[in-house]
């Protein structure tokens, strides 16, 4: 469960509503940013966070705590794939409009 102060949800729909927005945000980006660095920040944010904890919950961390970073480390490299899944549509419907275009 994640407390949010007024209320809690189960860890699972949190995860599917980050998800989405972090989805949706990354396809904003991609759509109407023109710099690559900005519209890869998202996406490198995730990695390294992702890298980190991983990283982290075999080095540093031992027993449980290793298994809460490897976790943390999970959740990030999911969203990192959602991430990757906005600029996949993305460079289809780029690829259907220049087709159409044609």
């Amino acid at each position: 469960m994640v407390d949010l102060g007024l209320f809690k949800i189960k860890t699972e729909v949190f995860l599917v509503l980050v998800s989405v927005a972090v989805f949706f945000v990354q396809l904003l980006l991609c759509s109407k940013v023109k710099n690559l660095l900005i519209r890869l920040i998202p996406a490198m944010l995730f990695f390294v966070s992702a890298t980190c904890f991983i990283v982290l919950s075999y080095v540093y961390y031992e027993g449980w705590d290793g298994l809460g970073a490897l976790v943390l480390g999970l959740f990030f490299a999911l969203l990192l794939l959602v991430c990757a899944l906005a600029w996949v549509i993305r460079a289809v419907l780029k690829g259907i409009r220049a087709k159409r275009a044609k």
